[in-house]
């Protein structure tokens, strides 16, 4: 049987709506980056965002907005191209 982290997901039993805040929803987006923080699985969450090419894609995933996550994916990639042409 294969793991599914999304069974371990701290976000599994809220409503998908919570991740997506609008830019007036402040608390709305505290609260879902606090779920983040306490989910064990975050890492897992964060790799599927990359290997599905959702980087800038809008909402909360592992605590980290569109723009951080982009900026994360960016050196990730220029760190594997990187290695790729030593």
């Amino acid at each position: 049987m294969d793991f599914d982290w999304r069974e371990f997901a701290a976000c599994r039993h809220y409503p998908t709506r919570l991740f997506y805040p609008r830019p007036e929803e402040a608390a709305k987006e505290r609260r879902a980056r606090a779920i983040c923080a306490s989910c064990v699985v975050s890492s897992e969450c964060l790799e599927e965002a990359y290997q599905m090419g959702t980087l800038g894609e809008f909402g909360i995933r592992a605590g980290m907005g569109e723009k951080k996550r982009r900026a994360l994916f960016r050196k990730r990639r220029r760190e594997e191209r990187a290695t790729v042409s030593v």
